[in-house]
C-alpha cells in the first residue's frame, strides 16, 4: 500500500529526481534550467542553482558516494559538479545532441551518458576522460574535450556518432 509523503511544487517541468544516498536529501533538474536541492523530510527547497545557460537539464544522477552529481543537458554538455558547493569540476563535450540520459555506475567509477544523436559514451569519474564510444565506423567525427583544473580546455579524444547501419565500435583512450 503506497501513500503520498510529500510533493514538491517548483516553476518548472521536472524532468528527473534522484535520492541522495543517504535519503535526506534529493536534487531535481528540468525546463527552467536549474538544480533544485530538495529536503525529503519537509519537502522543502534548500538550494537551487544555475545548471545551463541554454535549454534544460535533462538528466541527472548522484554519485554512490553523495559526493558529486552529473547533469546532462539540451546543450550537449555532461557536467560533473561537486554535491555540496554546487561547484561545476568538469564539462564534458562530445555529443552532437540533446543528451538524454546520465548514470553512475555502481563503484562511481566511471559515468554512461546517451544523446539523441545514437552515442553513448563511457566518462571516467572525476577526470571527465572518454573511455569508451558506441560508434559506426561510417559516422562523422565530433571534439571532445575536459575542462582541466586551470580553466584550459584540453583535447581527449574524438568520438563518432552511430550512424544509422546500427553497428557499434569500442574505442579506447
Amino acid at each position: 500500500n503506497c501513500c503520498r509523503k510529500q510533493v514538491l511544487m517548483g516553476n518548472t517541468m521536472f524532468m528527473q529526481a534522484k535520492f541522495t544516498p543517504n535519503g535526506l536529501q534529493l536534487l531535481t533538474c528540468g525546463s527552467d534550467r536549474k538544480i533544485g536541492y530538495w529536503e525529503t523530510l519537509d519537502g522543502s527547497l534548500v538550494r537551487e542553482t544555475e545548471g545551463s545557460t541554454v535549454g534544460s537539464i535533462n538528466c541527472l544522477d548522484i554519485s554512490p558516494d553523495g559526493r558529486h552529481f552529473v547533469t546532462g543537458g539540451s546543450d550537449f554538455l555532461v557536467k560533473f559538479w561537486e554535491y555540496h558547493t554546487a561547484d561545476v569540476m568538469y564539462v564534458g563535450t562530445g555529443h552532437a545532441a540533446i543528451v538524454t540520459s546520465c548514470k553512475f555506475d555502481p563503484s562511481g567509477s566511471y559515468i554512461i551518458t546517451a544523446s539523441a544523436d545514437g552515442t553513448v559514451i563511457v566518462w571516467r569519474n572525476p577526470l571527465a576522460l572518454i573511455l569508451e564510444s558506441a560508434k559506426s565506423s561510417k559516422s562523422r567525427s565530433s571534439k571532445c574535450s575536459r575542462e582541466s583544473r586551470n580553466g584550459k580546455e584540453e583535447n581527449v579524444e574524438n568520438v563518432s556518432r552511430r550512424s544509422g547501419d546500427e553497428s557499434v565500435r569500442t574505442v579506447h583512450e
